[in-house]
């Protein structure tokens, strides 16, 4: 997350947006080990947390992603369209075994093995009437361009999306966002369709996470507490006879 952090910091004061990061179940300090069921998972986590919390239960949301985060954001709109009002992806694959020739030509008879599928050849399929902006950079080393051209043509069949294609000459799979003109060309998709989007109507479907509240310890840490799951009163279980005795 914190190689994103100049990104988030341009995108925030030139579009005038606030921006949520997070980092996947054993990226940056996450524990554990990054694997697709779980990182889904991390991601429905995080748009709860955006719809439960009083600054952004009512907002709009954008969902933007670079390459496997494009996978997780194509993945999370598809499956909760309502919460959002676009999609912004830059150097994203078709799925991960369609992408293992290119990376490792070796293994290329082997990709029915892959675990991991990551198809958003087939989850961008179910995305529409949603704003969706590719940002692709031609020179990239890792995922071949065609891949994303191949989404951008998926979703413009979708119904009533609206769908635009940047693409960069020089861009590389990690340098792309440095090509000039890369955030003009992302503000100027921002404001015509985010921006002019109508207000955000609350669906109200994954705020229901339980009353919390956080309560502050002695020793300054914050915790917070699940108040739908506090224990019980302590119950007395002495006898009758014992409660005259006392």
């Amino acid at each position: 997350m914190g190689h994103r952090l100049p990104i988030a910091k341009i995108m925030y004061d030139k579009l005038k947006c606030n921006i949520f990061m997070l980092s996947y179940r054993g990226y940056g300090l996450s524990e554990g080990q990054p694997y697709e069921a779980g990182i889904k998972t991390d991601a429905l986590t995080a748009l709860q947390f955006l719809r439960s919390h009083p600054l952004t239960a009512n907002t709009k949301i954008v969902a933007y992603g670079q390459s496997l985060g494009g996978a997780v954001a194509i993945d999370i709109v598809s499956s909760n369209q309502d919460e959002f009002v676009g999609l912004m992806l830059e150097n994203t694959f078709l799925s991960i075994p369609k992408m293992i020739p290119s990376v490792m030509p070796l293994l290329r008879y082997l990709t029915f093995l892959s675990w991991e599928k990551w198809d958003s050849e087939q989850a961008i399929r179910k995305i529409a009437g949603m704003p969706v902006l590719f940002l692709s950079g031609l020179r990239d080393d890792l995922v071949p361009p065609p891949h994303m051209r191949k989404l951008f043509e998926l979703a413009s069949r979708g119904e009533k999306n609206s769908v635009a294609w940047e693409e960069f000459d020089n861009g590389t799979h990690n340098d792309t966002c440095t090509q000039e003109g890369y955030f003009e060309k992302m503000a100027a998709w921002w404001e015509a369709q985010v921006v002019a989007a109508d207000p955000y109507v609350p669906t109200g479907r994954l705020s229901g996470m339980g009353t919390k509240d956080i309560v502050e310890r002695s020793n300054g840490t914050r915790e917070i507490i699940d108040k739908d799951e506090q224990p019980a009163e302590p119950v007395d279980e002495k006898s009758d006879e014992a409660k005259k005795d006392d």
